[in-house]
Parts: structure tokens; sequence; C-alpha cells
């Protein structure tokens, strides 16, 4: 992931989202507040800044938690485990994306599990263990043509490239 300055497109999102933010918290619409959060959280990631990436994103998960929506908190566990990841923190990405995985197979979301098993591949991939690497890609992209997501094609192009180095650029 390419880290930025924070001017430009991605520092007037953060001024945005916590501009919105403040307003929600004043009105105390917690579901907003999370929201906000994740989003924000995905923009200090792309810029690079994994900490505040994190910090986002375990907030929302336990916003979510609070409201007792699964589906929602298994997303913000799979974003928390993508910043883990790009953040260089293998151990702690697969015990976020385990349990995004867990909780996207309690609601039944084959889309979600898709994406969950694509970073759990991509990790076991930057540790060099090419067999459950293969195993989560062959799975996600199982899951991910199951419901037609266009993500499939990238998960297909990761398979078909064997145990290859990642590419910079998008990943997942």
């Amino acid at each position: 992931m390419r880290r930025t300055s924070g001017t430009g497109k991605l520092g007037a999102a953060v001024s945005r989202y916590r501009a919105s933010l403040a307003i929600f918290e004043r009105l105390g619409n917690r579901r907003r507040q999370a929201d906000l959060t994740g989003n924000l959280g995905l923009v200090h990631a792309a810029e690079g800044r994994f900490e505040e990436a994190v910090g986002c994103h375990r907030a929302a998960v336990e916003i979510f938690r609070e409201f007792g929506d699964d589906h929602s908190e298994a997303g913000a566990w799979r974003d928390l485990g993508e910043a883990y990841r790009h953040g260089g923190n293998p151990d702690r990405a697969v015990a976020a994306l385990d349990r995004s995985l867990a909780l996207h197979e309690r609601v039944g979301d084959r889309y979600g599990m898709g994406r969950a098993r694509w970073q759990l591949g991509l990790v076991a991939r930057e540790r060099g263990a090419a067999g459950p690497a293969r195993a989560h890609l062959q799975a996600a992209l199982d899951m991910l043509t199951s419901v037609g997501a266009a993500e499939a094609g990238d998960v297909l192009l990761l398979l078909a490239d064997g145990d290859a180095p990642l590419a910079v650029g998008r990943d997942g």
C-alpha cells in the first residue's frame, strides 16, 4: 500500500469523515458512528497509517457488537484483519480474519466468507505457506463465484500465479 502525505483526496476524506463523526457523536447515533469510524479506518489504511486504521476498525467492531449486528461486525473484523496484514502483523490479522469468517458463516454471507478467505489466503501466501494459501484462495474463489462477485477474477489470478510473490498494488 502506498503512503501519502495526507493531502489531496484522502486528506479531504479524513476531514469529512471526522466532521461527520463529530456530528453523529453529538446526536448520539452510534450506528452511524460505527459506519463512519470504519470508513475512516479504510482511508487511514489507504494512507498507509495502519495504527490509526486498526484503532478505527477496533472501535467499529465494538459498536457493531453493541447492536448485535453480526453482519456489520464481521465486515469490521475483516477490515481490521486487512489493516493488521498490511501493517505487518500476520498473527493478529489471522485472529481477526478468523473471527470475521466465523461471523460471516453464522449469518450465511458467502460474499463475506469469500472476502475473509481471500485475506487469509494472502496472509498464508505472505508467510510462504503455499498449501494453506491455495486452500483459502480456492475456497474464496468458490464462494465469490457462487454469488457472482467480480472479485472472483482477482482471486483466480492469484491462484493462476501459483507461488510467485505478490505484486505491489491492489491485492484484496
